[in-house]
């Protein structure tokens, strides 16, 4: 957030989307989905995806399946599926019942809010790849699936007609914007298991959660005369998602930054610290 602040000298409070796979919140869990209302190096979170209870440490960040076993197991336990849902193919390749008895009992387990597991859940989920061999591999797998849809011209406008319509739902609590990662998880089962193909379901996933983020950026900016939303993380090197949301949020007379002159992940970080300890006495 703050290396697009620092490139285009912005100032007054700007509404920041930080999305990407692992960052260390200030409540002692995984973030990585956080809407940021930063003032002069000062933030309060605003919105996020719903926490999840994530185990296998590293291991998760680089087996989808882990990830998607998260998200399958709060959906369970929300009662949107039963257990058939494990039989799924992705489960086949490692012993899940281990998975499921850690995430149940909390072992070696942590609440996480990270984007990027998001969208290892929803690669496995689809079987369109399950390891990151390098970081973000499942993330760019899935992005390549939506675009086979985009130029293919495939329309999941007809999903509402077969009643698979994919939307987040999202609730206001605490203060904060809480986006339903494990209900959309839920819902997106029940339409693979309709037999909808993956590449359709790819840009509907993408889609319903640049919709869900725009609505979010809308909502917060209007009710708090904020005109200036930054997007930074890795998940924005994702094209379709950085073009809908920059898109929609621009026609909607709201002013969207994006790191320019330094990367979007990592490889940006150190200027957004420099900035930060400017801010210093």
């Amino acid at each position: 957030m703050t290396s697009v602040i620092a490139e285009h000298h912005l100032s007054g409070n700007v509404l920041g989307l930080a999305f990407d796979g692992t960052g260390y919140g200030e409540d002692k869990t995984i973030w990585g989905s956080e809407f940021l209302d930063c003032f002069q190096g000062t933030f309060k979170r605003v919105g996020h995806l719903v926490p999840v209870m994530m185990t296998g440490g590293d291991m998760a960040a680089k087996n989808a399946a882990i990830s998607l076993a998260a998200y399958i197991n709060a959906a369970c336990n929300r009662g949107f599926l039963d257990e058939t849902v494990w039989k799924l193919s992705c489960f086949r390749r490692q012993d899940i019942k281990l998975v499921k008895a850690a995430l149940n009992n909390n072992m070696n387990t942590i609440k996480t809010t990270s984007m990027g597991r998001l969208f290892d859940a929803v690669c496995a989920l689809l079987d369109i790849h399950y390891d990151n061999d390098y970081e973000g591999q499942c993330a760019c797998y899935l992005e390549a699936a939506a675009q086979r849809a985009l130029m293919r011209k495939m329309s999941i406008s007809n999903l509402d007609l077969e009643g698979k319509a994919l939307k987040f739902k999202i609730c206001f609590y605490n203060g904060e914007y809480i986006i339903d990662g494990v209900q959309f998880i839920a819902d997106l089962y029940e339409a693979k298991q309709a037999g909808i193909l993956k590449e359709k379901l790819a840009l509907a996933f993408h889609l319903a959660l640049s919709e869900a983020c725009v609505k979010i950026c809308i909502s917060y900016c209007n009710h708090n005369n904020v005109k200036q939303v930054v997007l930074s993380g890795g998940t924005f090197y994702n094209k379709i998602l950085l073009k809908n949301i920059y898109e929609t949020l621009s026609n909607n007379h709201i002013q969207v930054y994006i790191n320019e002159k330094v990367p979007c992940g990592d490889g940006g970080l150190a200027l957004g610290q420099a900035y930060l300890a400017s801010l210093l006495p």
